[in-house]
């Protein structure tokens, strides 16, 4: 019996993170924050500036003199300062600050909410591909069994073994497999879908899909998506009017 290993469920969720619209948006909500905070935080710091200053003077009875002063250099002055700026205490800044904080909080919040919440989906949007593969195993090895019936029973009505009833009992049951085997079948590749839906992608890395015979490594989702097409039910000949 082929059996669907479990799909990596750690590189199902960073493929989906990594894609993901909601969480991408977060994460820049999240930095947008961040930045907020920061600058809120230099309102804090005091304003200190270093003030330094140097002239010439030209002291003189006239203009001329003055300028001739000027060129010599004889009266020079310089100041050199410290300037030291701050609001006494802060309630503004702080206040803006605090504010900054609860926003930041509350982007990572959201953020962790988002990436639980795709969790979440991711992991079961997996377990409904395990579980869809396992119903639509169960149906087509029934529908198999059925059918092999089917050409038992038709080999016994042919040989006027069997009555219509029973002959049409069995051509009934086959026919019942198939439709479920068509509807597990349905149901299993809108699992897949969905399942690309929620990662954000269409094909995920796969850890392995194993047989009775042989394991081997995929990578791709698409390798796991077609299992072994029904086997078309067996056409009984024309059934008579009549019973025999």
């Amino acid at each position: 019996q082929n059996k669907l290993e479990d799909i990596d469920l750690n590189i199902a969720i960073q493929t989906a993170i990594s894609s993901h619209a909601e969480i991408q948006s977060a994460r820049q909500q999240l930095s947008l924050t961040q930045l907020r905070l920061e600058q809120s935080q230099e309102y804090l710091k005091p304003n200190i500036n270093l003030i330094g200053r140097y002239g010439l003077s030209g002291v003189n009875d006239s203009l001329g003199s003055s300028i001739q002063d000027v060129t010599s250099l004889d009266y020079e002055n310089w100041t050199l300062g410290l300037s030291y700026q701050t609001t006494l205490g802060k309630r503004n800044e702080n206040a803006l600050v605090h504010r900054s904080e609860l926003e930041q909080h509350s982007a990572l919040l959201e953020l962790k909410r988002a990436e639980r919440s795709l969790e979440f989906n991711v992991h079961q949007k997996i377990r409904q591909i395990n579980t869809s593969y396992d119903v639509y195993q169960q149906q087509f090895f029934r529908m198999e069994l059925l059918q092999r019936q089917l050409g038992s029973f038709e080999q016994l009505y042919q040989q006027q073994q069997i009555n219509i009833e029973q002959f049409l009992d069995i051509r009934s049951s086959c026919l019942q497999a198939q439709r479920e085997t068509t509807k597990s079948l349905i149901d299993f590749n809108i699992a897949i879908s969905e399942f690309r839906h929620a990662i954000g992608q269409a094909t995920v890395w796969a850890n392995n899909y194993a047989t009775s015979d042989h394991k081997q490594e995929i990578t791709p989702l698409q390798e796991i998506i077609h299992p072994p097409a029904p086997a078309p039910a067996t056409n009984p000949d024309p059934i008579p009017d009549s019973a025999p």
